[in-house]
Order: C-alpha cells, then sequence, then structure tokens
C-alpha cells in the first residue's frame, strides 16, 4: 500500500511539473495584435498594386507573400507591432517549371 502511494503522489507532482510548464509556455506566446489583414496591407503597401499570394500565421510574425511583375516578394512581419522584419524577393527563372523536372538532382 506504501508503494501504491508514492507512485500516485509522484504522478501527481510530475503532473502539476507539467501542468505548471505548460502554463508558463503559454504566457510567453502573446495573442497577435496584427490581424492577418493587416499585415497583408502593411506587405502590400510595400509592393503597390501587388496581388496576395499566401500569408499564414508563425510563431511571433506573420509570413505574407505578395506577387507584382512576375516578381515574389516575401515579408516577414511582427504580429504584435506590425513592423517589417524580413524582406526577400524572388524572381522565378523564365524556364522555371512548377514540377521538379528542371531542378538540379540533389538528395537532400
Amino acid at each position: 500500500m506504501k508503494t501504491t502511494t508514492k507512485i500516485i503522489a509522484a504522478s501527481l507532482v510530475t503532473m502539476g511539473l507539467v501542468g505548471a510548464g505548460s502554463a508558463a509556455f503559454a504566457a510567453t506566446q502573446a495573442d497577435p495584435k496584427i490581424t492577418k489583414e493587416q499585415a497583408v496591407k502593411i506587405a502590400q503597401d510595400q509592393v503597390p498594386g501587388s496581388a496576395l499570394t499566401d500569408s499564414e500565421h508563425e510563431r511571433g510574425h506573420w509570413d505574407v507573400e505578395v506577387t507584382k511583375d512576375n516578381v515574389e516578394h516575401d515579408f516577414e512581419i511582427d504580429d504584435q507591432n506590425g513592423k517589417v522584419l524580413e524582406h526577400d524577393t524572388d524572381t522565378p527563372d523564365a524556364a522555371d517549371t512548377d514540377d521538379d523536372s528542371d531542378d538540379a538532382n540533389d538528395d537532400d
């Protein structure tokens, strides 16, 4: 009986520690203050006349992709203050296709 009590007590302590850790982690993850629509507008203001290609929320920022004149613009936008954290561009090659038949053979 004593062993069963020890096992139950140890289990309760473990569950308490896991629960406290989860609560602490959740507390550090603030809800976004910038909405998806606001993030898209911020990106499109940087590239006037662009069309939205993709957007998704990642930890701490929005990933927004817009396209204009066959140039893809990828933005990381802070979800708390709307600041542009990163802006990359990519121009597809004329011979590039959606399939991988023209890509280099890499086994990664």
